[in-house]
């Protein structure tokens, strides 16, 4: 995988099934060591594979002949020393001996050596199964063993993790792109006369037993001053150990464990693919993991059962990727799991560490296995190209192949992306997964509507409990024709249905100011009258020239000085208005303003858009609510002159409209000062959710939008607007993002009431956000600026070839009187929308 990936927090993994030779080891060692090789040259650093996949499983009493044995434990050795100079490490099953019993193991290879052996915690003994015929239980296994040809002894006991660290290649280092400390745990590469350390259980110490490279290898090259190698922690569990109620992966994982390998033998009935991946969700989702499942296929005995070789892997409860099964020929699936996400994830889920806290017996005696594996490049590895299509492989579908020279055979289309592992000149790669675009919106549209569903519902039950809480008074709105308002006013309408009031204690309002356009305020006008709501229009230009000209401003003198002054008059008055009318007819002011535009400071403060008595969109990003709107037309929420005016309003660029049009006749653009609201709400979500570093923030950005034919678009986007981005561009919008982001919290310090609606998150002072409101911005800017270096030089709204359309945001009359974002006013803000 190139480490630009890896540095950003993802590791590679591959599930893996293949035809198996009953009872002969060593071609199944070799098969194994083939399609590692194959998935290696894929970039995974993890390969999978299912239970008893070096000896068979369907061996029944011949597991008991030392011959089988014998082979097993020598191909183990073998295996360990055909895949030594492969960056990965593998996973495959076998049965080992130690002391008087026999147990179904999960052996974990890497960097030449077995670096220690899982068995089987929970054996069935039920129904086709007779494992306590042949196996002990592995529950309470610990014992030392000896393989031919490996010096050193491996433990066999379920009580081991193992840390794998992802060594990059010499020429990797690249300071801008380093991880920080919370993106990856630091591993050393022992020498190769390192003397073995102490084992120390994780309770009492880090990590710690670290497993020697090969005879005769080298170690690692240096990474540089400020490159870490990325590391994850794995946990291994066999079959039947996910079906119990408490399974062995649940103390892996609060051990630490990031990655869980299921490899299974699993006999196929009708409906069990469904239950397997049933629980590899669940249990992905419960642990905060990922979660890697193979099973047995091809080439197990057909006497009393059958086999498909599922392969599924899972992160954090999503389905990554799933192979198609009764495949004749080998299946590996590849997928990048996120350790970023996995791992703030688990730091914001207080809960998950005192569970850790309340199973400390179980977990104290768990010990840690650390390994290096070899840069790709010592092992002579250039990545190939893994060529992938648009949505998620089904089970039905066929496999395809990869392949630059010698073709791995097996690996399998996946994730939803178009491209696979390539490097352009800043070492940027495509992921094996799909980065959403729009992370608060999902591209699939049954969930999509569920969403929606469930956000529009949010918002009017929200309002109806406040309602009726505080008096039932009337509703006054300011109504602009634009997205928000509009969104407001439905939910508003739908309140007042439910609770069996008339719509026309909505007291709606169209308030034009010197940039309100004929289409907005006839789109203001024909939704209050289509909702039945009580409508009035009360033009504000007369009082904002007063409040002008008692201020001395230029503009009242006749010259067309459009500045921020100028700007919040119009907002503060329409604000006043509204207050006072409801003062006046006994209502309350439902704001409007979303959670995009208090994430950006996009509101004026306090005597504007910011302030209301209730707001039902306080949690509810710009992307989102376009597509809430679009919901709403779809399923008929309202009559059809209802749905034709919010269709125009969708249709409608967003715009403040505080500034007259220029003589062109172009409207002022919301997104040309803060950015695209794709790209803004991107940033918001890894920020707020997770916490991600700008240059993590960065990566995945790429991944989403530098190539718009890459990854699925959700349903109802315009052909025109299904744009890529230049990774300046990028960078340049992210920046604005960090500045308008901390130098505007203050104005979300004192937010008024509101729902949450997002799981991602609310800006809310009282809910999922308390920061200071005068910290600055210069840690992450200082990130920016280190990626600029390497992506792009100067900051590109100054720069050659950049005027891409107003929407992009990065148009400008003249570079030199450019905004930058040192210079943001921090109440600045813009009307209703």
């Amino acid at each position: 995988m190139n480490y630009d990936a890896a540095a950003a927090g993802f590791v590679r993994v591959a599930a893996c099934s293949f035809p198996v030779r009953l009872a002969d080891p060593q071609a199944n060692a070799a098969a194994i060591a083939a399609q590692a090789q194959a998935a290696a040259q894929a970039g995974a650093s993890l390969a999978v594979f299912p239970e008893l996949s070096v000896s068979g499983y369907s061996l029944d009493d011949l597991f008991m002949q030392s011959a089988v044995i014998n082979a097993a434990e020598r191909a183990l050795t073998e295996l360990a020393a055909a895949c030594a100079d492969l960056p990965i490490a593998i996973v495959a099953g076998a049965p080992l001996r130690a002391g008087h019993r026999l147990y179904n193991c999960a052996v974990v290879i890497a960097a030449g050596r077995v670096l220690g052996a899982v068995p089987k915690s929970y054996l069935p003994n039920y129904r086709e199964f007779y494992e306590h015929r042949q196996f002990a239980s592995g529950v309470d296994a610990s014992a030392t063993i000896h393989l031919p040809g490996q010096a050193e002894p491996i433990r066999v006991s379920p009580k081991q993790l193992f840390d794998i660290a992802v060594t990059p290649s010499a020429d990797a280092a690249r300071p801008a792109t380093a991880p920080s400390a919370d993106a990856a745990r630091t591993a050393t590469a022992p020498s190769a006369d390192a003397a073995r350390p102490a084992v120390v259980p994780p309770a009492e110490g880090a990590a710690t037993v670290t497993a020697a490279p090969a005879e005769g290898a080298e170690a690692p090259p240096p990474t540089g001053p400020t490159l870490e190698a990325p590391t994850f922690r794995l946990g291994v569990e066999i079959c039947e150990d996910l079906w119990v109620p408490i399974s062995p992966s649940a103390e892996a994982a609060l051990a630490g464990a990031e990655i869980i390998a299921n490899i299974s033998g699993s006999p196929i009935t009708v409906a069990k693919a469904r239950e397997r991946r049933r629980l590899s969700e669940v249990q992905s989702a419960k642990l905060i993991c990922g979660y890697v499942y193979a099973a047995s296929g091809k080439g197990e005995s057909s006497t009393d059962l059958s086999w498909d070789g599922q392969t599924i892997v899972h992160e954090r409860g999503e389905l990554l990727a799933e192979g198609p099964r009764f495949s004749d020929a080998a299946v590996t699936i590849l997928a990048d799991i996120d350790l970023a996400l996995i791992r703030q994830d688990r730091l914001r889920q207080g809960t998950f560490d005192d569970n850790r806290a309340a199973h400390a017996h179980r977990t104290a005696d768990l010990q840690v296995v650390s390994a290096a594996l070899p840069p790709a490049q010592d092992a002579g590895i250039s990545t190939i190209t893994v060529p992938l299509r648009n949505g998620r492989l089904r089970g039905d579908q066929s496999m395809a192949r990869c392949g630059a020279g010698e073709r791995a055979d097996g690996i399998v289309q996946q994730a939803g992306a178009t491209g696979g592992e390539s490097d352009d000149a800043a070492g940027q790669s495509v992921l094996v997964r799909e980065i959403a675009r729009f992370p608060f919106v999902p591209d699939d549209p049954e969930r999509l509507d569920q969403d929606c569903y469930e956000a529009y519902n949010i918002q009017v039950s929200a309002l109806v409990q406040r309602l009726a809480a505080i008096g039932r008074p009337k509703i006054v709105i300011g109504l602009s024709g634009g997205l928000d308002s509009s969104q407001a006013v439905i939910v508003a309408a739908q309140a007042m249905d439910r609770l069996g009031r008339p719509r026309r204690d909505i007291l709606a309002y169209t308030m034009p100011g010197f940039g309100t356009t004929e289409a907005t305020k006839a789109n203001a006008t024909a939704l209050a009258t289509a909702l039945g709501v009580s409508f009035e229009e009360l033009d504000i230009r007369p009082a904002a020239n007063q409040m002008l000209a008692d201020l001395d401003h230029p503009f009242a003198h006749g010259r067309a000085d459009y500045d921020i002054t100028f700007e919040n008059v119009q907002a503060g008055l329409r604000t006043d208005y509204l207050f006072r009318l409801a003062n006046h007819r006994g209502g309350i002011v439902l704001g409007t303003g979303d959670l995009s535009e208090l994430a950006l400071g996009w509101c004026t403060y306090g005597v504007g858009d910011q302030m209301s008595h209730y707001n039902v969109n306080a949690g509810v990003p710009k992307t989102l609510i376009q597509y809430l709107i679009r919901w709403v037309i779809k399923t008929a929420q309202f009559d059809n002159r209802v749905s034709a005016t919010l269709q125009a309003v969708v249709d409608t660029e967003i715009s403040p409209e505080l500034v007259p049009p220029d003589p062109d006749g172009e409207i002022q653009s919301t997104e040309s000062a803060v950015g695209p609201y794709a790209l803004q709400d991107f940033a918001l979500y890894y920020t707020l959710r997770f916490g991600l570093t700008p240059s993590q923030v960065f990566f995945r950005l790429r991944q989403a939008w530098e190539d718009p034919e890459r990854g699925r678009w959700p349903q109802g986007v315009p052909d025109a607007d299904r744009r890529g981005y230049e990774p300046e561009e990028l960078l340049h919008w992210l920046e604005v993002f960090y500045q308008r982001f901390f130098s505007q919290q203050f104005k979300r310090s004192a937010l008024p009431n509101g729902p949450k609606v997002v799981r991602a998150g609310a800006l809310s002072p009282r809910g999922d956000w308390r920061q200071p409101s005068d910290v600055p911005a210069g840690l992450w800017r200082r990130e920016i600026e280190a990626l600029r270096s390497v992506y792009g030089g100067a900051d590109p709204a100054v720069g050659p070839g950049w005027a891409t359309g107003a929407r992009a945001g990065l148009q400008t009359a003249d570079p030199a009187e450019r905004q930058s974002p040192e210079q943001l006013d921090p109440i600045h803000g813009a009307g209703f929308d």
